[in-house]
């Protein structure tokens, strides 16, 4: 029987939690007054729709949190 390969890790691999971070920063840069539309992600970052839209709600998420936290 093979053994999988598990790593230790407690997130994403380090590469994809870099990029997250690097998109989140480019982002709030851009739009520090607003909250873009998908379109503008889209248009802006090369995202996919799916992907802009789950950004979207990530930010409002955080906006609702920092307002009522």
């Amino acid at each position: 029987m093979k053994r999988g390969v598990y790593s230790v890790e407690a997130g994403p691999p380090r590469n994809s939690a870099n990029v997250a971070i690097r998109t989140a920063c480019a982002i709030s840069k851009r739009y520090s007054r607003r909250l873009p539309t998908v379109q503008e992600l889209q248009n802006d970052f090369g995202m996919h729709r799916a992907t802009a839209y789950r950004w979207l709600a990530a930010m409002k998420d955080a906006n609702w949190e920092m307002q009522n936290g």
